[in-house]
């Protein structure tokens, strides 16, 4: 229910009110409603004062402006406005776009039988390439299910991880990298990335999702570059840095063998 003002700001309350109403979570959409607002303001304070009745304005004297601190009602509400918009449009988008890519993952995973790993590293002034190729039996099979992956294996199911990769994996390396879109669900759960804009990767358009941990002053960025329909990793970088030193870099890329 909108709060009772004076005669003369309810419309603009109204007005402001309606905005709120259908402005979605966007910055450009908060740009506007700020310009909409300031426009607003300036067409008030013009209305007002050429309001000759000395009663209206005495009335009117000391809270007669559209400001953030009076009325206090409608203060509140551009508070309210201009602080969800700040705040609200991050989280959201990125919520909205971590459920996103786990939907579409949990109806590629089951489809994947195989897939091709070829990482280059380099570390120091060493540099070397791995390629290798990940294959299920006819009896496993790589399902999402609330936010994580699990391998259903001749009759037994497993919470997949890194660590208990090393069961089924073919191929030395990182196992995080190996199965990088299995473990992706669960990451995007904790909510701690961020997305990096689109762009097109082996003719496929791919969006950068980017996290990051810190300990023993070392940092490790991960970077992966997710297909928009199926949510299946198709390239990972891994960073290894100390301050502004790298101390080891592995870029990898995946193709995948699916059912269909």
């Amino acid at each position: 229910m909108m709060p009772e003002f004076d005669s003369d700001i309810e419309e603009t309350a109204q007005y402001i009110a309606r905005l709120a109403g259908r402005v979605s979570l966007d910055p450009a959409h908060k740009t506007q409603l700020r310009g909409e607002l300031l426009r607003r303001h300036q067409e008030h304070s013009v209305e007002s004062s050429q309001r000759a009745t000395g009663s209206l304005w005495s009335r009117l004297t000391g809270h007669r402006r559209l400001t953030l601190v009076a009325p206090p009602a409608l203060g509140g509400i551009l508070v309210a406005i201009l602080l969800g918009l700040s705040l609200a449009p991050h989280q959201s988008a990125q919520a909205a776009e971590a459920a996103r890519i786990t939907d579409a993952l949990a109806r590629s995973a089951p489809t994947v039988t195989a897939w091709q790993v070829t990482a280059q590293q380099q570390e120091g002034n060493a540099a070397n390439s791995v390629q290798c190729e990940l294959r299920l039996s006819a009896q496993q099979r790589i399902y999402v299910r609330n936010g994580r992956a699990y391998m259903y294996s001749n009759g037994t199911w497993y919470a997949l991880s890194a660590t208990n990769w090393a069961t089924y994996r073919g191929c030395s390396g990182e196992g995080q990298l190996q199965i990088a879109f299995a473990l992706l669900p669960e990451r995007l759960s904790r909510g701690a990335f961020a997305l990096l804009p689109a762009r097109t990767l082996h003719g496929q358009r791919v969006e950068g999702i980017r996290y990051a941990a810190s300990a023993a002053r070392r940092t490790v960025t991960v970077t992966l570059w997710v297909d928009r329909s199926s949510g299946l990793v198709l390239e990972a970088t891994r960073l290894v840095t100390s301050g502004s030193h790298v101390l080891r870099r592995d870029v990898v890329d995946y193709s995948y063998t699916r059912t269909a």
